[in-house]
């Protein structure tokens, strides 16, 4: 498959079906622009830290209880993307950052607490969801410099910063991230493919989900449906297969070529995830005592 053809044709159904959106929300949001200003301050806040970043893909589920366990170590950031903060913070999980790029209107954060998240935000993304935020608010643009993007970023302030799209947030996230000199990355909920659930539960889709439910269409009869309608391409992991559809396909090959560049141990716990030779593939529990090994106490004999 060509790649870049695969980039240009996801660029080119953006640019048609978002740009007016965009645009509208931009000029919405430029009281809060002005007010916070873009990245430059968040460079230093992740510098030398290692970042877990949580997409909302099924297997982050099995992430949350060791997530909730080192979450208050000082040099580890929790890096949640809009659709993976309820569920971590109805976990009990409470994330340093949130970042969402969202358009259109969708209740990621609504009655949630978000006072002390930092929430990295795409300039164009919907004010609904500026409305529901109550912390810190840092701003960025897209790397997408063809025009008429580029009016778009003159129009938000081309001080704020760019960020690499690759079609889905979870990799604005990871390419945010990795341009901050962190000290590793980890990767749970990053799935790029289903098999039996498309989301994580609890997600803002979940939830849609239970509050349509009758006994025509049920919670899970509507998340089948969904993962039929998005099967469009099949891998093969082992034994296991799972399916994907072109936005997560174009995002997988694009994470997979950026991260066999970078320095930094990259700890991918999402299954399927990135392929096992552009990674390191392990559950998030050796991650984790990889990252903070424990301290054992040698036993001394009697004397």
């Amino acid at each position: 498959m060509n790649t870049e053809s695969l980039y240009q044709a996801i660029n080119q159904g953006l640019l048609q079906e978002r740009f007016a959106i965009i645009k509208r929300n931009i000029t919405r949001n430029k009281v809060l622009i002005e007010k916070w200003g873009g990245l430059q301050k968040v460079v230093s806040l992740f510098s030398g830290k290692h970042v877990v970043v949580c997409g909302a893909g099924s297997s982050l589920n099995d992430a949350l209880k060791v997530l909730k366990k080192y979450q208050y170590r000082k040099d580890l950031i929790i890096l949640a993307t809009d659709m993976a903060y309820r569920p971590l913070v109805l976990s009990g999980i409470q994330p340093h950052f949130s970042i969402s790029c969202e358009a259109m209107p969708v209740s990621y954060y609504a009655f949630l607490p978000t006072s002390s998240c930092h929430l990295l935000a795409f300039s164009g993304v919907s004010s609904n969801t500026l409305r529901a935020w109550k912390g810190k608010i840092s701003f960025y643009n897209w790397m997408i410099y063809e025009s008429p993007f580029d009016t778009l970023w003159k129009l938000a302030g081309e001080h704020l910063g760019y960020v690499a799209t690759a079609s889905i947030v979870t990799t604005q996230a990871i390419s945010l991230a990795l341009g901050c000199s962190i000290a590793s990355l980890t990767m749970v909920g990053n799935d790029l493919a289903f098999k039996n659930n498309y989301y994580a539960p609890h997600t803002v889709v979940c939830q849609r989900f239970m509050m349509n439910y009758n006994r025509f269409s049920t919670a899970n009869s509507n998340d089948y449906a969904m993962i039929q309608k998005k099967k469009m391409y099949m891998i093969k992991r082992r034994e296991s297969i799972y399916y994907t559809d072109h936005q997560f396909l174009a995002a997988k090959q694009w994470l997979e070529n950026l991260l066999t560049k970078v320095s930094v141990p990259v700890y991918d716990c999402s299954i399927p995830g990135c392929s096992e030779s552009k990674v390191i593939k392990t559950s998030i529990n050796k991650a984790m005592g990889i990252l903070y090994p424990e301290k054992r106490i040698k036993k001394r004999g009697r004397t």
